[in-house]
């Protein structure tokens, strides 16, 4: 059969007609999908979905046309020819099935990529925004017509200027952008009080804006609605409808500062990507301003989480303060709080997946689930790469919540310290303080001191003295950890120094360098007199002092009941004193503290008991429960803690280092 027959044959069958049917369907389904997305709700990417289900479709479209529409007989009368007819086009129509599948698959699978997996640069670009600048260009001009009365009743004609002048001063205020005066959009709003699209394109002839705000209002019984839309002044096309707003006929200023602050709130998000902004809807411009000013008081505590509560009571939808007020309590230590208010927030759209994702990141962090902490961190880090303190937190994870120190210098790199000002930005130091300990973690030594050494040396900065001086302490360079001590004595709070000299203590016995680890916890007790905490009695029983340690730590524990560190100190010092009843009670004591958010505590102080009195497979049992129930790997945690020193290299504590893995 030729190709020419084999056309004829399928027209014969109608399988032509049917599929133009499907074709014309399609071509329907997108044109109306393309215009009642919007309106119905449905998310941007509904067309390019249909699309794709279309498309792959039509194969098996084909096949149902075969299988159900076209009816081919075979029967014994059949000639040979007749037979072979039927046997070349059954073999040309799947062969021409089977192209058409191959195209439709590579349509989808390019339509796929563009659509959903566009993401060959690993990172987006973000504009760092600071206060006082606008947010749109200055050159932009906004025109803001008299909202149009559709009520029927002229005692309300003036609710459409007031909408028009309150809008315009929430624009001049905010010096969002160039808008049109009052007497010059009453001119043209007296030529165009109709707003038809040509009255726009005439307002873009003349005046040449960027956007156009229009509105209107009308009556539902005692109710006046008011509807507002944004206009793009170059292609007419709708930028936005808000929700209409209701309220009194009598008091119309309600719905116009409801609607000035969606237009408000819109102007100030439109600029940045779709992807970076938390939320589709705008919230209400106070609530933002609110959320700004919180941000630019996050170091004074009170007054941030004042702040964050007023933006959250203007607008309850605004989804950004509300995640930021859980991270606050979070913070705090109030796990309960936190994890109470995350329950409450509501996804403004249900596929809204970067609020989805900031979600399972505080649900993961609320739950201790370290391993989907981090991946919900580096799927939240994608959308703000440049930004510092997004920056310094994934570094933070990836170091003591997964232990991948590995992972820590390729994030470092992402922003460069040329421009930054390392002395008067914490963020920035704390960056290259969790760099260095990764390196530390690594076995890189000689990096952490050409790179801490310049800074220090510039400018005393106490965070980083610790890798500085483990470093040293590493590469045998002991003279120098004393010439930096020395000159970090006028600098330095004593409380600051006995903790310097006690992580060199520690760092020192897990080296076995006894000698040097027994001269720093000597200079421990003796600094410490008149504030002794855990560190002097820790040091004291390292060093046998255990009568000493034993009066110490009952002094400790009447002053602090809830610390379980002193109480578990305090139960190794009735164990090396020989009264293990009093141990074990004391062990209770600590268990009966354990809270619902513990995040592993109890059951590490507990294996760090047990570790000191000998018993390591019971140690390594409650690392092991203390690590799955959302433990952190710190400097003094896990491999850095001396009391685990005799299990540190078993393959037991390595599974338990390699955890979250």
């Amino acid at each position: 059969m030729t190709i020419k027959q084999f056309i004829a044959e399928c027209q014969k069958k109608d399988v032509l007609k049917l599929i133009s049917i499907y074709l014309v369907s399609t071509w329907v389904l997108l044109q109306v999908l393309a215009v009642v997305w919007e309106p119905i709700g449905l998310p941007k990417k509904s067309v390019t979905v249909l699309i794709l289900i279309l498309v792959l479709g039509f194969p098996f479209y084909l096949y149902y046309i075969y299988k159900f529409k076209i009816h081919i007989e075979y029967n014994e009368d059949q000639s040979k020819k007749e037979l072979a007819s039927i046997a070349s086009f059954k073999k040309i129509y799947f062969g021409t099935v089977a192209i058409f599948s191959v195209v439709c698959m590579a349509v989808v699978v390019v339509i796929t990529k563009a659509n959903f997996f566009n993401n060959d640069e690993p990172l987006v670009k973000t504009v760092v925004r600071v206060e006082s600048e606008p947010i749109v260009d200055v050159d932009d001009r906004i025109v803001v017509l008299k909202f149009k009365n559709n009520s029927m009743q002229d005692s309300l004609d003036v609710a459409g200027s007031m909408a028009a002048d309150w809008i315009i001063q929430g624009i001049n205020e905010k010096q969002i952008a160039q808008v049109i005066s009052t007497e010059t959009i009453k001119q043209y709003a007296e030529d165009f009080e109709g707003y038809t699209s040509g009255s726009i394109k005439i307002l873009d002839r003349f005046i040449q804006p960027s956007k156009i705000i229009t509105g209107t209002y009308f009556l539902n019984k005692d109710q006046l609605i008011v509807q507002s839309s944004i206009t793009d002044g170059k292609t007419s096309d709708i930028l936005v409808s808000f929700k209409p707003q209701s309220c009194s006929s009598r008091d119309p200023l309600v719905c116009i500062e409801n609607i000035k602050q969606l237009i408000m709130g819109y102007l100030f998000l439109e600029n940045k990507n779709d992807s970076l902004s938390l939320q589709r809807n705008p919230p209400k411009y106070m609530a933002y301003e609110k959320l700004l000013e919180a941000k630019s008081k996050s170091h004074r505590e009170k007054d941030y989480l004042n702040l964050l509560n007023e933006s959250i009571s203007i607008d309850p939808t605004f989804f950004e303060p509300q995640v930021l007020r859980v991270a606050y309590h979070y913070g705090q230590g109030n796990y309960k709080i936190a994890d109470s208010l995350r329950r409450t927030i509501k996804l403004t759209a249900y596929d809204n997946k970067r609020q989805a994702n900031l979600l399972k990141y505080y649900e993961a962090l609320i739950n201790g689930e370290n391993d989907r902490v981090y991946q919900t961190l580096l799927e939240e880090y994608r959308f703000v790469p440049q930004q510092l303190v997004d920056n310094s937190t994934v570094m933070v994870v990836a170091q003591q919540y997964v232990n991948r120190p590995e992972d820590v210098e390729p994030i470092y790199e992402r922003i460069s310290n040329d421009s930054l000002d390392l002395y008067n930005c914490h963020t920035c130091l704390n960056r290259q303080y969790v760099s260095a300990l990764a390196h530390i973690e690594l076995g890189d030594y000689q990096k952490v001191i050409s790179e801490l050494e310049k800074v220090i040396k510039d400018r005393e900065q106490e965070l980083l003295l610790e890798p500085l001086v483990v470093a040293y302490l590493k590469t045998g360079q002991k003279r120098k950890i004393d010439l930096l001590l020395e000159r970090q004595e006028l600098s330095l709070r004593p409380e600051e120094i006995v903790r310097l000299q006690y992580f060199l203590g520690m760092q020192a016995m897990l080296m076995d360098d006894l000698a040097f680890a027994k001269a720093k916890f000597l200079k421990v007790i003796e600094l410490s007199q008149g504030f002794e905490d855990a560190s002097t009695l820790q040091s004291m029983l390292w060093l046998g002092q255990n009568v000493k340690a034993l009066s110490l730590a009952q002094r400790l524990a009447a002053a602090k009941p809830a610390d379980i560190r002193i109480k578990s100190l305090l139960a190794t010092a009735f164990y090396k004193a020989g009264n293990k009843s009093q141990a074990m009670e004391t062990l209770a004591q600590i268990k009966r503290l354990k809270t619902d958010y513990d995040y592993g505590s109890t059951d590490y102080e507990l294996a760090r008991y047990h570790a000191g009195i000998g018993n390591d497979d019971k140690a390594l049992r409650l690392l092991q429960t203390s690590i799955a129930d959302g433990n952190i790997y710190t400097t003094r945690r896990f491999q850095n803690d001396p009391v685990f020193k005799n299990i540190i290299k078993t393959p037991e504590f390595d599974k338990i280092m390699n955890y979250w893995h």
